[in-house]
């Protein structure tokens, strides 16, 4: 009889801490549970925050280069003239008199579009107009240039941006040439009717199949090589 009750007792006993020990643990969890929630949701309300500083230091990024880029047009942005040299104008168009020729590599101050592509500018205190074409690459100038392309030719703005202007101005005509890449004849003249297309130790040579045109174009590993048409 003794032994049966230490067996119960021992069985209760047992019983008891296995309860005690699982609820502890359940606590535990459920816990854990709480906080990392709570981190979760501290981490999203952080990541909310970061997407609206970075919205907001955006939009006074783009202000700050606006009111710099019209700061330095009202004081004028040095740029140098072309290796062709320039002509500085009374008027802002090629029928404008001569004011002043100005050699290569010559620094002059350019302000605002007056009339495109004429620029206002000061050359040795002489006030006129000079063409985009005849200034050297300069950031700040190629930013007005490429937004008011942007503005009136999305299109053309975009293939400069990946081909570059000569490239681009051919492609947007619809021209071809040796040496263009896959990607530029696609753009330029549209996906061909038929590809055939082989692949050796030599690389990869296709030929490109327009049936309307009868055009036929052939690329060395992704370059156009020789034309048929």
């Amino acid at each position: 009889m003794k032994q049966l009750t230490l067996l119960i007792i021992t069985i209760l006993l047992t019983n008891l801490i296995f309860s005690q020990n699982l609820e502890s643990i359940k606590s535990k969890t459920d816990s854990i549970t709480d906080k990392l929630e709570q981190i979760d949701l501290e981490i999203l309300n952080l990541k909310e925050q970061r997407n609206s500083l970075r919205n907001q230091l955006t939009v006074l990024n783009s202000n700050k280069n606006k009111l710099e880029l019209e700061q330095e047009l009202l004081e004028g942005i040095k740029v140098k003239i072309s290796a062709f040299g320039g002509v500085l104008r009374d008027k802002p168009n090629i029928s404008g008199n001569t004011i002043v020729k100005i050699p290569s590599n010559e620094t002059i101050l350019v302000y605002n579009w007056y009339e495109k592509p004429y620029f206002k500018a000061v050359y040795k205190e002489k006030v006129g107009y000079i063409s985009y074409s005849s200034l050297e690459k300069n950031e700040r100038i190629n930013s007005l240039v490429n937004k008011d392309l942007a503005e009136k030719n999305p299109k053309l703005a975009n293939l400069i941006k990946r081909f570059g202007s000569r490239n681009a101005e051919r492609i947007y005509k619809g021209e071809y040439w040796i040496g263009m890449t896959d990607v530029m004849a696609r753009k330029s003249i549209g996906y061909p009717d038929d590809v055939n297309k082989s692949t050796g130790s030599w690389g990869v040579h296709e030929q490109w199949v327009y049936d309307k045109t009868k055009l036929y174009l052939y690329f060395e590993n992704g370059k156009l090589s020789s034309i048929q048409n």
